[in-house]
């Protein structure tokens, strides 16, 4: 998983809380594959983003909106309730 690369046990615990809280905003949605290999996509995306120095609740924020947007590609569909900003 892209989290065990970690090194730093303050960007560990604020990665594997980001990755808890987007996962479960994006887990249920109608589709997705594997539970284990989209939770590991969604670890891969947190720990990307680890870099702009976050808060938790940003980097869950962030996550979700880019896992959102490769499911949508990948999909062709915007999943319920997930709108892009900007949209009325």
């Amino acid at each position: 998983m892209a989290l065990s690369s970690l090194t730093d046990p303050s960007d560990i615990a604020r990665a594997q809380a980001a990755l808890e809280a987007a996962w479960m905003q994006v887990r249920d949605l109608p589709g997705l594959g594997g539970a284990g290999e989209e939770r590991a996509r969604l670890g891969y995306i947190v720990a990307g983003l680890l870099a702009e120095g976050s808060s938790r609740d940003e980097l869950a924020e962030k996550a979700v909106a880019r896992f959102i947007a490769a499911y949508s590609r990948e999909s062709g569909a915007v999943p319920a309730g997930r709108r892009r900003s900007g949209t009325g």
